[in-house]
């Protein structure tokens, strides 16, 4: 269902949602099931952006499995699980005085490079409405989250990761 790598769909700003749109909650729902079904027969993937699968909206999912979690932890990073969450024209801003680190990762959009060292700022804010419209509370991304939610965020923009590798 990925759209292969060098597809345009991946490199366009996806559009604002209209969330009057009726093709938007079978997009949402095929995003969300494209997500689980990598999770559950690879053990990867936290992520996907509606590009991803040549859906031309601006969204993305996150989930964070709880065993993720707690690999993630274990390298001293900072994460807690996360249900599936779909973020709808999200904007994602790192804070101001944010440190940067570099952490590796990958993408399901750019198969073969298993991962790379990527700079991410380590806090951000996260404002974003849900699947149905309804604006979701501003919040604070620290750690891995945070990551999570710039990889997305930037696929909604037209930026692979690997604009921010070493």
């Amino acid at each position: 269902p990925f759209v292969k790598p060098n597809n345009k769909a991946l490199r366009n700003v996806n559009r604002v949602v209209d969330f009057t749109d009726p093709v938007l909650q079978q997009a949402i729902d095929d995003t969300i099931d494209t997500l689980h079904h990598m999770q559950n027969t690879t053990g990867r993937g936290v992520g996907l952006a509606a590009s991803q699968i040549g859906e031309p909206f601006g969204f993305y999912v996150v989930s964070i499995p709880e065993e993720r979690a707690k690999k993630e932890k274990a390298v001293g990073g900072i994460c807690e699980p996360v249900d599936t969450m779909v973020y709808v024209n999200a904007t994602v801003t790192p804070l101001p005085d944010t440190t940067t680190s570099v952490y590796e990762e990958g993408c399901f959009s750019v198969p073969g490079i298993k991962s790379t060292a990527v700079h991410r700022a380590q806090s951000v804010e996260v404002k974003a409405f849900d699947r149905y419209g309804k604006p979701i509370l501003a919040f604070i991304a620290e750690g891995f989250l945070a990551r999570v939610h710039q990889h997305e965020f930037d696929h909604t923009q037209g930026k692979e990761y690997l604009y921010h590798a070493s």
